[in-house]
């Protein structure tokens, strides 16, 4: 019998939340809105779970503390329509710029330099441990309308922890 996974069902708003507003602050978009589960027939960027908040692993101790080490898989899209090279080279980058900042490498656009410094508070007892890209962007698919999808895929790790 395989091992059944289990979720963080009460942290999917909490984490999917934070996601949104912690990419939609990082500086190599200039002005690009990241969405949730949205995309337009040929532009826009949005982010889509790929199984929702996953408990890794999980430790209770003899007082009943509850220890959860909890991922959030999920991927960035890019959509974009009539990319001529250079601007897929620069897809590519961009999606490629948001992976490292939420690693908290440093990143440039134009001329300034930016760092993510630390992730944002959650709330009810979780908080984010990091984030890793777990592939470099790519082209994914050409959809109906010609447009191009540009994929990044990354997961968020965060600490749950409560009293049982």
């Amino acid at each position: 019998m395989a091992d059944k996974v289990l979720y963080d069902i009460d942290g999917q708003e909490v984490v999917t939340n934070a996601l949104l507003d912690l990419l939609n602050d990082c500086p190599a978009l200039n002005g690009i809105e990241v969405k949730y589960s949205t995309l337009g027939s040929t532009s826009g960027m949005a982010m889509f779970p790929t199984s929702g908040s996953a408990i890794a692993r999980e430790d209770v101790n003899i007082l009943g503390r509850v220890k959860q080490i909890c991922e959030y898989p999920f991927i960035l899209v890019f959509r974009a329509s009539g990319l001529t090279q250079s601007r897929k080279v620069n897809a590519k980058e961009l999606l490629d710029n948001i992976g490292k900042w939420l690693e908290k490498q440093p990143i440039v656009v134009g001329t300034q330099e930016y760092k993510l410094e630390s992730y944002p508070d959650l709330s009810r007892g979780r908080k984010f441990d990091e984030i890793r890209r777990s592939s470099v962007s790519y082209l994914d698919s050409e959809n109906e309308s010609k447009a191009e999808n540009w994929v990044i895929n990354i997961t968020a790790t965060y600490i749950n922890e409560f009293e049982r």
